[in-house]
């Protein structure tokens, strides 16, 4: 039975616990939400109970700026967290709060610290991001309207940008300073089990920008130094795979620096190189720069600096290269793949370059050419996160 405190008109109301809002109300009248744990009051201006007082930053009555913000205000728990930026590029993407999944947990899996606001989701085991119309040397992975996109997107589904569906979420429109590349392996059930999983951290020399502005403005861009800074790998993912292409022994090496450890490997030159070593690299262009493995036509959303042309082994034209958006061609032979795992050279390509669950779009003049071996089914999907 509710306390009533005070007389006629001026009496306020005091309830125990309820698990949503009383039905009216008076001016002050006060309850206890079992929900969130917290007490109302009643608005007389919106007619409406309130919180006394704001959640934590990234509850759904505070957004946080960012996963940083609600890592630095003491938040440990991993989860969907209300964002609502002021920094967003573009700016229109500031009038919004979107509940977007953050790691705030210190854990290997994601270098160590938590503060991470996704960015990217793209599971394998869904259908609806795969790319649009049919597969040409004008629609491809590299010119996939994903990079370009102004807005947060759902691929299919609602609500809120976490695990359950493909999407692009604030974190892509936020400026930072490190990123996560994370790889999903068939054990992978939600964000917090990958299969592979590492971290750059962005050269001070350049300046603090979004995915969005970096993939808009900026062409073979070295954006990190010091190479990969941290990798957690879950033992799902073999440290041999992809397989080196033998009959191409030009391309002299391979390997995939966001979900092996070690060095890159094979038969030819150009083995041995340690992952760490590799920098990020954005919009590789075909014609021009030196992140195009050689190639006539190669060009790459998302990469490393393993694939420029100068390193040894990496003189072989017929190589489409790693990374994630990635557009080859040369000679007559084309492709494309969302996440292309190592150096696939050809013919005789190693199919395992490619994820069997990967949407490749189309080939013409068959890119595997002879191609061996089956598609990679180690790989379920990726994702990215900024910081």
């Amino acid at each position: 039975m509710p306390v009533h405190v005070g007389a006629g008109s001026s009496a306020i109301q005091l309830s125990g616990g309820h698990s949503s809002d009383p039905t009216g109300g008076s001016a002050g009248d006060l309850y206890y939400d079992t929900n969130l744990e917290s007490w109302k009051f009643y608005e007389h201006s919106s007619s409406s109970f309130k919180k006394i007082s704001l959640g934590a930053p990234g509850e759904s009555d505070n957004p946080a700026s960012d996963g940083k913000a609600v890592y630095d205000a003491g938040d440990r728990t991993d989860g969907v967290k209300y964002i609502k930026t002021t920094s967003a590029d573009p700016s229109a993407n500031n009038s919004t709060t979107y509940a977007t999944y953050c790691l705030v947990s210190d854990d290997t899996k994601w270098g160590g610290s938590g503060g991470w606001t996704l960015a990217t989701h793209i599971p394998f085991s869904s259908s609806a991001w795969h790319l649009s119309g049919s597969f040409s040397s004008s629609n491809h992975y590299h010119s996939w309207s994903h990079w370009t996109r102004q807005s947060p997107h759902f691929y299919s589904g609602s609500g809120q940008f976490d695990y359950s569906t493909p999407c692009m979420a604030i974190g892509y429109f936020i400026p930072f300073d490190d990123i996560l590349i994370m790889t999903y392996d068939s054990s992978t059930s939600s964000f917090l089990n990958p299969g592979a999983s590492c971290t750059y951290s962005r050269n001070s020399s350049n300046s603090k920008e979004s995915l969005y502005k970096i993939q808009t403005t900026r062409t073979n861009y070295v954006w990190s130094s010091g190479g990969r800074q941290s990798i957690y790998k879950a033992g799902n993912i073999s440290n041999s795979l992809p397989t080196w292409n033998a009959q191409r022994s030009d391309q002299g090496f391979t390997g995939n620096p966001w979900a092996n450890s070690g060095s890159t490997y094979g038969g030819g030159s150009g083995t041995g190189v340690n992952f760490n070593t590799y920098n990020l690299v954005f919009n590789t262009q075909a014609s021009s720069g030196s992140y195009n493995t050689d190639s006539e036509g190669n060009k790459t959303r998302i990469t490393t600096t393993m694939v420029a042309n100068g390193n040894t082994g990496n003189n072989y034209g017929h190589t489409m290269q790693h990374g994630f958006g990635s557009y080859h061609y040369h000679g007559g032979y084309e492709g494309t793949a969302s996440y292309v795992l190592g150096q696939a050279s050809y013919c005789e390509m190693q199919r395992n370059h490619v994820s069997s669950t990967d949407s490749t779009g189309g080939w013409n003049s068959d890119v595997y050419c002879s191609a061996q071996g089956s598609f990679d089914t180690q790989i379920k999907g990726w994702s990215i996160w900024v910081r």
